[in-house]
């Protein structure tokens, strides 16, 4: 129903889709943005009306870049405004049966976003073939002008159909919409119907309390961000680049004990290939976070301070070599490339460092260069807050950590992608 296009890296909306029931618009809205005073009734009886249910898909960076196009203070607050990419994603999780289980995701291609929503509501594809042209450039192609009409009126289709399928189904489905708009779900019951469909391989095994230093999986490549912040989080974890043969994947997951996490459909293409209940399905609607969150409560994974960042993060091994600042400055300083038969990575370390670290490891497998700092407690807060608890254990002896120190690198983040 809305929609903008062609946005620059200075923010500009080149064009903006309005589609109703009988119309299709198409602005121009750098031949227009100064029209002040056109914007303004467009602005108040449209946007910021109550009375019109506006429909968008990934909207929330629409809004932002057409404030940013507008004259300053014509656009204010969206009111009555529902962006499909979330609400779609909650709707049918609490409503499974709104999509048509015949339309498997291994038929969809490799479509993402609108594309794959028109498909699992209305069966077909949107060619995506014209979204990043040249939008800036007049006058706009025919291919341009089906494709932006398209785009818009393709929500207007998906509303419908859904509207439809809630009726036979006894859903109310304008409630249920207005009850989302305003704000009536709750963040909570939107994470738990996630979760609920999170894991659906081993529902009715309850696991023991295990340290996540004892937490072996392989992290496929749809979940290469889950992978990471368990390593960062010091559970063993191989992260798949997608150049692994399978019968390789499939022997260490037997030999190792290693749980494979994926999501989506290689699920299915996994789950035949291990042994039972070594292949576990997050959902792809959460953030790595929110895996991250539901992988641990459900293994019931144990985290203390001396597991954070014990393994290197670029190659997960847990090893690491102790290099006073001196003899690694001379090193730097020199050039040099291997410390007892370990490659050196300097990148990411200033020789300003030196003056201030007294001591540095490095990581015996793939020679990446870490250093103690504030990070850690930064780490540890931001796991209390988006996730759980980190319980207080205090630093045991070199020799009593699986690796040989907790080092913790310049720059750690956890993944939310």
């Amino acid at each position: 129903m809305l929609g903008a296009l062609n946005v620059s890296s200075v923010q500009m909306v080149e064009l903006m889709q309005i589609a109703t029931w009988d119309d299709c618009f198409l602005i121009d809205v750098q031949q227009l943005k100064d029209s002040e005073s056109q914007w303004i009734r467009v602005c108040n009886h449209i946007f910021n009306s109550q009375r019109i249910l506006k429909i968008g898909f990934g909207i929330k960076s629409d809004w932002a870049n057409i404030k940013a196009t507008l004259p300053k203070n014509v656009f204010t607050q969206a009111q009555n405004v529902v962006d499909f990419s979330d609400f779609s994603e909650w709707l049918f999780l609490k409503y499974p049966d709104m999509v048509d289980k015949n339309k498997d995701l291994l038929n969809s291609k490799d479509a993402k976003g609108l594309s794959k929503l028109t498909y699992l509501v209305l069966g077909k594809f949107i060619n995506k073939e014209e979204q990043f042209s040249d939008w800036g450039r007049r006058p706009l192609r025919d291919n341009q002008i089906k494709y932006a009409a398209i785009d818009a009126y393709s929500l207007l289709q998906i509303y419908e159909q859904l509207f439809e399928k809630s009726s036979k189904m006894g859903i109310n489905f304008e409630e249920v919409i207005q009850n989302y708009v305003a704000g009536k779900i709750s963040a909570e019951e939107k994470l738990s119907l996630k979760s609920e469909f999170a894991l659906n391989t081993i529902e009715n095994i309850e696991f023991p309390v295990t340290a996540i230093r004892h937490f072996k999986c392989i992290a496929d490549t749809m979940v290469q961000g889950l992978g990471k912040n368990l390593r960062v989080c010091g559970a063993d974890v191989w992260i798949l680049e997608g150049n692994e043969y399978d019968q390789e994947v499939c022997e260490y997951s037997d030999n190792e004990d290693a749980l494979i996490l994926t999501t989506g459909h290689r699920f299915d293409y996994w789950k035949n290939k291990v042994n039972p209940g070594k292949c576990c399905r997050v959902s792809n609607t959460l953030t790595a976070n929110e895996q991250m969150k539901v992988i641990i409560t459900r293994f019931n994974l144990r985290i203390t301070e001396k597991d954070l960042l014990s393994r290197c993060v670029k190659c997960n091994c847990n090893e690491f070599e102790q290099i006073p600042s001196s003899a690694l400055r001379n090193l730097y300083l020199k050039r040099v490339k291997t410390y007892r038969d370990i490659p050196l990575k300097f990148e990411g370390l200033h020789i300003s460092k030196f003056d201030s670290i007294s001591v540095f490891w490095i990581c015996v497998q793939c020679g990446q260069i870490y250093w103690e700092g504030c990070h850690h407690d930064r780490l540890k807060r931001k796991l209390q807050e988006l996730l759980f608890p980190v319980e207080n254990e205090e630093m045991k002896d070199v020799n009593d950590s699986p690796g040989k120190k907790i080092v913790v690198p310049e720059v750690i983040t956890i993944d939310d992608d």
